[in-house]
C-alpha cells in the first residue's frame, strides 16, 4: 500500500483540516508500517565491536536462515564489510551452505565454515564489527 503525503497548511488555511480522516490516514499507515517491518524482525545472534578477538564460533539452530555482516574497524573508519547468507541443515549431520553476496574488496576477507550447525569465522585482524542475525 502506498502513502500519499499530507503537505501541511498552517491556519488560517482550511486546506488541511486536523479531523478523524485526515487523523485516521496517519495511523492506518503506522499500523501498516509497523506490521510490515515485524515480517523483517530477525533473532539477533550476535552483533557489536570486537575488539580482542579474531575468531569466532556460533553454535547455531538447524534448519535456518542467518545473515551474517562482518567488517574491519581502524582509524574510526569502517573498511571492507562483508556480507554472508548462512543455511543449516536440520542437524549437525546434515550440511548447510554459506553463500558470499560478493562485498569487500578482498582484503581482510574474513575465512567461514560451517560444519553442521557450527559456524567458524576467522578474521585476519582483531578489529572488528559484526552482525548475526537469525532471519528465518
Amino acid at each position: 500500500m502506498s502513502y500519499t503525503k499530507t503537505v501541511w497548511e498552517n491556519l488560517p488555511s482550511t486546506n488541511t483540516p486536523v479531523n478523524a480522516t485526515n487523523l485516521n490516514k496517519i495511523e492506518n499507515q503506522l499500523e501498516t508500517n509497523t506490521s510490515d517491518l515485524s515480517i523483517l524482525k530477525g533473532k539477533i545472534v550476535d552483533s557489536g565491536f570486537k575488539s580482542t578477538v579474531s575468531q569466532f564460533t556460533y553454535n547455531l539452530e538447524g534448519l535456518r536462515i542467518y545473515l551474517l555482516t562482518i567488517a574491519t574497524v581502524g582509524n574510526g573508519n569502517v573498511y571492507d564489510p562483508y556480507t554472508y547468507i548462512i543455511v543449516t541443515g536440520a542437524s549437525s549431520s546434515n550440511a548447510g551452505a554459506a553463500l558470499e553476496l560478493g562485498n569487500g574488496s578482498g582484503y581482510n576477507k574474513p575465512t567461514i565454515s560451517l560444519s553442521g550447525l557450527t559456524l567458524s569465522i576467522t578474521t585476519t585482524t582483531p578489529y572488528n564489527i559484526l552482525s548475526l542475525v537469525e532471519i528465518g
